[in-house]
């Protein structure tokens, strides 16, 4: 089975999440899109036996479009940055809500964080630190960063990466770059948008 058959049988899990959180958002032609370029890996998303969250039908499309990347993770957190700096390649419904994902990422809890630095630094906080502020200075998609304080009095900030970010978004590229090769030119908003080479450049971003 050549090697792009087996990466895409994969990732089809990762995939019928993402189409269902679609569905929930109201995304359905989307998903319908997807499905028919690659029906044979997707039987188990049915848009016709899901429907849209009811909660979601009072929120713009751009609103919709933000809350589903933010509840995808932090590399969909990304692209929808990525996007929001390029209002020559997304409506200016979707820059709007999508530019509030450059300073609204939810940050880790604070067990997370210090279960990140002791595993990473093999020893306490307490022991690393005189002092450490478990509210992050700011959080972005891939970490956070905090200010502490080291035990000979410099003040320091401290960067904690989301746990298995690296694996996460290797793993997200790839079903991007999946889902882009099955929407390039299926729908009227990507006949101008090279969706592929979007997400080329958010690898490299």
């Amino acid at each position: 089975m050549p090697a792009n058959v087996i990466e895409r049988v994969r990732n089809a899990a990762r995939i019928n999440q993402v189409l269902r959180v679609a569905i929930r958002y109201g995304f359905q032609a989307v998903v319908q899109q997807a499905q028919e370029a690659r029906r044979g890996l997707f039987r188990r998303v049915r848009p016709a036996a899901l429907a849209a969250d009811p909660s979601v039908a009072r929120l713009t499309t751009g609103e919709r479009l933000r809350r589903m990347l933010e509840e995808l993770g932090p590399t969909f957190v990304k692209l929808g940055q990525l996007l929001s700096t390029r209002p020559d390649l997304v409506p200016s419904w979707a820059v709007e809500d999508l530019v509030k994902l450059q300073d609204k990422v939810a940050p880790l809890p604070f067990e997370q964080v210090r279960a990140t630095i002791e595993s990473e630094l093999a020893a306490s906080v307490e022991q690393l630190f005189a002092q450490f502020d478990e509210t992050p200075l700011g959080t972005a998609s891939l970490g956070q960063v905090h200010r502490a304080v080291l035990r000979n009095g410099d003040v320091v900030a401290v960067k904690v990466q989301r746990p298995g970010i690296e694996k996460l978004i290797e793993r997200d590229l790839s079903v991007l770059a999946d889902l882009a090769e099955m929407l390039e030119g299926r729908m009227r908003w990507t006949r101008h948008i090279s969706l592929t080479r979007v997400v080329q450049y958010l690898s490299e971003y």
